[in-house]
């Protein structure tokens, strides 16, 4: 229950809109949490291994923005 005024949006598949960390390719696998709270940022061989697949790119990234990610967090 959230208090009044308040409310939530949850989306595990489709495309979405995910603010980003960085500047991932069209195509790269981006995770959370990054750096930035709140954000994805592009997956590496280390990150992978600490962080929570969000999804892929549908776009090239631009870094504190929310881009379109084709996402997968089943």
């Amino acid at each position: 229950n959230l208090p009044a005024g308040q409310y939530g949006w949850v989306q595990t598949k489709g495309v979405g809109n995910v603010l980003i960390a960085g500047t991932p390719a069209l195509g790269g696998m981006v995770i959370s949490p990054s750096a930035a709270p709140g954000a994805a940022e592009v997956s590496t061989g280390t990150t992978i291994l600490t962080g929570q697949v969000v999804g892929r790119m549908v776009q090239v990234g631009a870094a504190g923005k929310n881009n379109a990610v084709q996402l997968d967090i089943d």
